[in-house]
C-alpha cells in the first residue's frame, strides 16, 4: 500500500490538513513525515481536522529538535485519547506545545498521561474545566501546567474535591 493510497479514503478536511501537515513535515524530516503519514488513518478515526493539524504541529515541533522523537510520536499515535472528551482535546495540544518550549520529555509526559487523567476525573465536564485552568498556567508558565496536569498528585484529588463541593451546593 502507497503512503498517498492511506490518505485517500480519509474525509475532505482531514485529507487537505494531512497533506499539508505531511509536507511541513516533509521539510523537517522525511521519516518524520511518513510516521505521520502511515499514522494518520488511525489517528484521523479518533480526531477532527483541526486536531489532526494540532498533533501534527506538535510532532513537528518535536522532530525540529530530535527527528528520532518525532517519529516515535507519531508512531504511537493518539488511540488512547479516545478517553480524552473531544471539546477537551485542542486543550491538550496547546497546553503541550507550550509545554514543548520548556522540555519536550515534559511536554510527551503530559501528552502521555492526559488520558489516564480524563479516566480519573470521570467526567467531561470538569475534565474540560480542568485543562482550562491547565492552559490558563501554561500561557505563564510551562512547568507549573505540567505540575498542576501531574495525574499521581493534583489533578484527581482536585477534581474530587470539586465534585464533593458541588454535591454539597447542590440544593
Amino acid at each position: 500500500m502507497s503512503l498517498t493510497s492511506d490518505l485517500a479514503n480519509l474525509p475532505s478536511d482531514k485529507k487537505r490538513v494531512a497533506l499539508e501537515m505531511s509536507a511541513s513535515l516533509a521539510g523537517v524530516s522525511l521519516r518524520v513525515s511518513r510516521a505521520f503519514v502511515e499514522a494518520t488513518p488511525k489517528a484521523t478515526k479518533i480526531l477532527n481536522a483541526e486536531n489532526l493539524r494540532l498533533w501534527a504541529e506538535m510532532g513537528r515541533k518535536l522532530a525540529m529538535a530530535n527527528a528520532d522523537a518525532g517519529v516515535k510520536f507519531f508512531t504511537d499515535g493518539v488511540s488512547d485519547f479516545k478517553n480524552v472528551p473531544p471539546k477537551a482535546r485542542a486543550l491538550v495540544f496547546q497546553i503541550c506545545t507550550r509545554q514543548l518550549i520548556l522540555s519536550s520529555s515534559i511536554a510527551l509526559e503530559t501528552f502521555e498521561t492526559i488520558p489516564d487523567l480524563a479516566k480519573k476525573v470521570n467526567n467531561d465536564e470538569l475534565f474540560t474545566e480542568i485543562l482550562t485552568v491547565a492552559n490558563d498556567v501554561a500561557n505563564r508558565s510551562a512547568k507549573h501546567s505540567a505540575d498542576f496536569c501531574d495525574t499521581h498528585q493534583r489533578s484527581p484529588q482536585l477534581s474530587k474535591k470539586i465534585r464533593k463541593h458541588k454535591r454539597v451546593q447542590s440544593p
